[in-house]
């Protein structure tokens, strides 16, 4: 996303699926589920607002009617 706000081109996944990598983090820290939230609270908060744009780019508008059918 970052790249795209640059106006950079990329490539898009409608499948795409956050995951949080927690390697051997999970053995260390008791409240993982917490960081977690936290974390994702973070980057919806960074991102709302590019995420909130994306269909009124030009390259994305005809897939606006469809992101905001019931489906």
């Amino acid at each position: 996303m970052a790249a795209w706000a640059q106006g950079d081109k990329v490539a898009c996944a409608l499948d795409l699926a956050i995951m949080h990598v927690q390697a051997d983090y999970a053995s260390r820290v008791t409240n993982v589920t917490e960081v977690f939230a936290r974390d994702e609270a973070r980057f919806r908060e960074k991102w709302r607002s590019f995420a909130a744009s994306l269909y009124e780019r030009d390259d994305l508008q005809h897939w606006k009617r469809l992101a905001e059918s019931r489906n």
